[in-house]
């Protein structure tokens, strides 16, 4: 079987083989076709726009993400498909994002309350943001070198080579010159004399942030925990992701201000008008949604206990004029405060883009309030970076083992299968002929 498979397929020229390709979901290319033929696992190897575009369907496709997944170098985007995605969680990073806006202020005028760390796992998880006035509020963030002045990390920079070595001193000199800090923002309210009990003053807060350019953030799952004995903790989220910077206001965020409910969400998906703007759903463990998933079920059933409700949407892009791209909704089950969250994303539905916008719905009211606000510890984003050159990662906090998940949906395909494919990719011509 083998070797009439290989001889047919050799008929073929390459630039047919990759169109057939993009057509297909990776899963598909790699759990159907290479596993069939070790053969055709070659040829996939051996064309690079076949390459590029199981790649792509993987993370998404974006202007951004096709022109730095073309840029890459056959090896590197081999060893990406090959083991740098399937094996994505042996080596995970949380990606530095940092905080830059928000737009509902923060509690009191209070520093403490601060925004910039929230995507920042720290030692310990005393911080926290606090909104200032109710929902829905939003926190923007974007790949930064400040993430790693606030991780210590910056320092390291100053072995790496020339390229970070120039970056390091770039970031300095905005960092004396130009930098702009929460604490220097609402230092600013306080000298202007503002009450900070006044819910109308101090909400729209920006400050600047240094981006993490020639690379590309791909993301594999997050890390949600809400705090203890706070009266307004989290109860639904989510989050977007862009290759620019999110306006609060774009369209395709403002469409899902209403989804504070799973039924909001069954609501807007059942509107003719909106149905045909809206992204797919690829997984949900929502019942009443089930049928607008084109995903498959995972391997391991959700723990009914825990109880919270997710759905994760297609990385596709919804039309040709937008790169802003929902990635997850999460209601956090329970209505008291402290809780953990964990999600990892199907492999073969990864996200990819350098900037976020966190989008905070509702509360989970533990005490009544005349003026509610939001209450959240950690939005912690991992996964890795894109980059062809000298590797950032070294630098990142590793996620050595991600724990208690909340879902773990289907790898398009196992460990023992890459291994079994790999391999074959590497046999000589001679070992295959008669």
């Amino acid at each position: 079987m083998e070797k009439l498979i290989k001889a047919n397929l050799d008929c073929l020229p390459n630039v047919p083989i990759h169109i057939i390709i993009s057509y297909l979901r990776t899963s598909e290319v790699l759990g159907s076709l290479c596993l069939v033929s070790r053969y055709f696992f070659k040829l996939l190897a051996g064309s690079k726009p076949a390459l590029v575009s199981c790649i792509l369907d993987v993370i998404g496709t974006t202007p951004e993400s096709k022109k730095r997944v073309n840029e890459l170098s056959p090896d590197a985007l081999k060893f990406l498909l090959a083991r740098g995605l399937p094996l994505l969680w042996k080596k995970c990073y949380e990606l530095p994002f940092y905080g830059y806006a928000a737009d509902k202020g923060c509690d009191q005028n209070e520093y403490f309350f601060s925004f910039h760390e929230i995507f920042i796992k720290r030692k310990t998880q005393s911080e926290l943001y606090s909104s200032k006035s109710s929902a829905p509020c939003h926190i923007a963030g974007a790949l930064a070198w400040d993430y790693l002045y606030l991780q210590d990390s910056l320092d390291k920079l100053k072995m790496a080579g020339p390229p970070l070595q120039k970056t390091y001193l770039e970031y300095k000199n905005y960092h004396t010159s130009a930098r702009k800090t929460v604490k220097g923002v609402l230092k600013q309210h306080f000298d202007a004399g503002e009450d900070p009990s006044d819910l109308s003053l101090g909400n729209n807060i920006e400050i600047t942030c240094f981006p993490i350019v020639c690379r590309m953030g791909i993301i594999a799952g997050f890390d949600v925990i809400r705090p203890r004995d706070y009266t307004c903790p989290v109860k639904t989220l989510m989050l977007f992701v862009s290759e620019e910077p999110l306006p609060f206001n774009d369209p395709v965020m403002e469409r899902f201000n209403s989804a504070q409910k799973v039924e909001d969400v069954l609501n807007l998906y059942s509107s003719e008008i909106l149905k045909e703007v809206l992204p797919e759903i690829y997984y949900t463990n929502v019942p009443i949604l089930q049928h607008l998933m084109i995903g498959k079920y995972p391997k391991k059933p959700l723990d009914e206990a825990i109880g919270s409700k997710l759905i994760i949407f297609s990385n596709k892009c919804m039309n040709s004029t937008s790169c802003v791209r929902p990635v997850i909704w999460l209601e956090i089950a329970g209505e008291s405060g402290y809780a953990h969250v964990n999600i990892r994303l199907p492999k073969s539905n990864l996200f990819c883009g350098n900037y976020v916008a966190l989008k905070m719905l509702a509360p989970a009211m533990v005490m009544p309030e005349p003026e509610p606000n939001i209450d959240i510890s950690l939005f912690r984003i991992t996964g890795t970076l894109l980059e062809d050159g000298e590797s950032l990662l070294p630098v990142l906090t590793k996620v050595e083992k991600p724990i208690d998940y909340l879902i773990k949906p289907n790898e398009f395909l196992e460990e023992n299968d890459w291994e079994d494919i790999s391999s074959g990719s590497e046999e000589s011509e001679e070992s295959e002929e008669p």
